[in-house]
């Protein structure tokens, strides 16, 4: 197994460069565009899972629960599917980018993991599916 560079393989250059990544994580949980957030957040998970990887689990649960949040009630009808489209790229990327770490993680039916509701058409569903058809309709998590 390769071995993990950590805190004290780190410069101090090196140290504050992840603090600051830690900070950036923490702080897109109060982002209001969740999907861009949670995009973000599964990036900064990534990269962190080498140095600190409970650390970075948690910033993958956050994504995965931003990018899942339900578009907002003033949201018009019109732009739900737009919505639909960055939710499933969203979470395809958490998704993604968690299981190059985790490729054993527990698989949940789709339904569990969205709150399908909200999507009134049809196609919304149909969009959200076929940008997530790598999972084969299921999330993982």
């Amino acid at each position: 197994a390769a071995k993990k560079a950590g805190p004290a393989a780190l410069s101090a250059y090196q140290q504050d460069a992840l603090d600051l990544m830690k900070t950036l994580a923490r702080e897109l949980k109060n982002e209001s565009d969740k999907l861009t957030a949670a995009a973000l957040q599964a990036r900064l998970a990534d990269v962190l899972w080498k140095y600190d990887e409970y650390f970075a689990k948690e910033v993958f649960k956050w994504a995965f629960d931003a990018a899942r949040k339900p578009p907002a009630d003033d949201l018009p009808k019109t732009e739900r599917a737009t919505y639909a489209t960055r939710q499933a790229t969203s979470i395809r990327e958490v998704l993604t980018r968690l299981g190059s770490h985790e490729p054993s993680v527990r698989v949940l039916p789709l339904p569990l993991c969205l709150p399908l509701t909200v999507y009134e058409h049809p196609r919304h569903f149909a969009t959200l599916r076929s940008a997530l058809s790598a999972f084969s309709g299921q999330l993982l998590f």
